[in-house]
């Protein structure tokens, strides 16, 4: 699987999904990339410290050619730091342009609830489920104890039913103004389009047996809703793990998702405050990036970058291994599920995720597009 080296002895905060004990996990395939992982660089340029810690090179006087790193250090280019401050400013950017009322009440408490903050390392990561949340929790879960453990061998219920993490809205406000202060505040984003697709064969279309006992109940329960209410038939929907009819269509999945009941209070909620399934909620819902502003803006298609410089940021690129994903394999099959939508359909799509569109400047003309 492809790897990259994690943590040593730092902190960490996570602003995860609150519904992480009820999310339904669909772990994709993972590739293997041999030889990510050598010994660290010795250089003899200057360095700075960053304010978490980890060390950002200082070009020498005239001097343009940056070191050659590798993936066990724990120094951040010029280069690396300067991408990472474009994000940043990108989203600040697109923050300013937005009506002082913009935010939502909805927003307001919601990114409270789902950030999860992990004191020993010091990080505050946006869970958004679709983009490496798993595994997140898995390493971050490992790096509890000294030495590390081995991620992949992390029960998810240890971070699920377990919640061995706190959330934001476990702290008083002061506490909470400190540690959105001084922690180191990640999120990884995805293009909305390919993430919708990845839900829906996540929780429509993954076959029921290979979902565990509990798991397959709350699919059931999901599709049935769907079939129920966006299918064009008098059948009585109330089919059972083996049913042949029991395939969701996207279309189907897409017009339940900009409903405007959908919208209103998500039927398939996974709390009773009828917020939007986290699983396709729009991530400036979930982490409100305008309100909370985060040191490290992770893309899903530069994934394994992006997991590198939150590894060196806090220390932590030489203490155990994080299994990236193939990240082209949903993007290279997402095209051919928008085309099975109408046009208008697509436009509700896009509208339902045009914060997204606009604050991480994915293109919204172009469905599941780089």
């Amino acid at each position: 699987m492809l790897l990259v080296r994690v943590v040593k002895n730092r902190a960490v905060a996570i602003v995860g999904v609150a519904a992480v004990a009820l999310s339904l996990v669909c772990l994709e395939r993972y590739t293997n990339d041999a030889g990510i992982a050598s010994d660290a660089v010795v250089t003899t340029e200057p360095v700075v410290q960053s304010q978490q810690g980890a060390r950002i090179v200082a070009p020498s006087a005239g001097e343009t050619k940056k070191p050659e790193l590798t993936a066990k250090n724990n120094i951040i280019t010029e280069e690396e730091r300067r991408e990472m401050d474009n994000r940043r400013n990108k989203v600040m950017a697109e923050c300013g342009k937005k009506d002082g009322n913009e935010t939502s009440q909805r927003q307001e408490w919601r990114y409270v609830e789902t950030i999860v903050v992990d004191d020993k390392h010091k990080l505050l990561y946006c869970g958004v489920p679709k983009v490496g949340t798993t595994n997140w929790l898995r390493v971050l879960t490992a790096l509890q104890t000294d030495p590390a453990r081995d991620p992949m061998k992390v029960d998810q219920s240890e971070f699920r039913e377990k919640r061995n993490f706190r959330h934001l809205n476990s702290y008083d406000s002061a506490e909470r103004a400190r540690l959105l202060e001084t922690y180191l505040k990640v999120i990884f984003v995805r293009n909305p389009y390919e993430r919708a697709v990845s839900a829906y064969k996540c929780i429509f279309q993954k076959p029921l047996h290979q979902f565990v006992k509990k798991y397959r109940k709350k699919s059931l329960q999901y599709r049935n809703y769907v079939l129920r209410n966006y299918r064009n038939s008098n059948i009585n929907w109330n089919v059972t793990v083996n049913d042949p009819r029991f395939n969701v269509t996207f279309d189907e999945f897409s017009r339940y998702l900009t409903d405007e009941r959908t919208l209103v209070a998500d039927p398939l909620a996974v709390s009773s405050k009828g917020k939007m399934n986290p699983h396709w909620a729009p991530m400036s819902e979930l982490c409100d990036p305008c309100e909370v502003k985060y040191d490290v803006i992770g893309m899903h298609h530069t994934m394994r970058n992006d997991v590198e410089y939150v590894l060196k940021s806090i220390g932590a690129n030489d203490l155990v291994d994080y299994p990236l994903h193939d990240p082209n394999v949903t993007r290279a099959q997402a095209p051919d599920y928008y085309k099975r939508l109408a046009p208008s359909q697509i436009d509700k799509m896009r509208r339902l995720y045009e914060t997204d569109f606009r604050l991480f400047g994915y293109d919204q003309r172009e469905p599941a597009g780089n």
